[in-house]
């Protein structure tokens, strides 16, 4: 969308401040990742009491990476980012803070997505992001074309958010329905 409606300087700056945002899904992939067997023999064993608190605990993990990123973005994120590239960010601040705050939402989507896949419920996987794409080709244009580098940024958010709703929700139906193996 940025491409369409707005020129090259643009797309390289929020190349450069939407970098960031993925060092959340990399530091909550070291938190989650070695303990999805656990979540398997959880799951399998139809205990979902202990699955569903794992997952909550996982996602408040997650949650506090955000957080911890946040601060540290706000304060050395751009002047860090600026110094790298050097180009000056300092414009970008609000708009960088959005795009870690889509990161850490979209860490929670690709936990959501490792705990669909525990639940045998992969086929929504592919529905959830087709749905964020239909949102994202809804609402891009306006969002990016009215607002620029900021709307890109809600739309990162949004998306993300609208993906892990629909994930959080079947996540939940799967658990309450309780199809595990015995």
């Amino acid at each position: 969308m940025i491409d369409q409606y707005m020129n090259d300087t643009a797309q390289a700056y929020f190349g450069y401040i939407m970098m960031p945002a993925f060092v959340i899904l990399v530091l909550s992939n070291f938190i989650y990742q070695p303990v999805v067997r656990d979540f398997g023999i959880l799951w399998t064993e139809g205990k979902t009491g202990e699955f569903s608190l794992k997952c909550a605990k996982m996602c408040f993990a997650i949650g506090g990476i955000t957080a911890l990123v946040l601060i540290g973005g706000y304060f050395l994120g751009i002047p860090v980012l600026s110094l790298i590239y050097g180009v000056d960010l300092d414009d970008y601040t609000a708009e960088f803070m959005v795009l870690l705050l889509g990161g850490g939402v979209y860490a929670l989507v690709s936990f959501m997505m490792v705990m669909l896949t525990t639940v045998r419920s992969r086929n929504i996987i592919a529905a959830g992001f087709a749905a964020g794409t239909l949102c994202a080709l809804i609402s891009g244009k306006f969002l990016v074309a009215m607002s620029g580098i900021m709307g890109a940024a809600y739309l990162y958010l949004i998306t993300n958010s609208v993906i892990l709703l629909l994930f959080t929700g079947w996540l939940i139906h799967e658990i309450r329905n309780g199809k595990y193996e015995k």
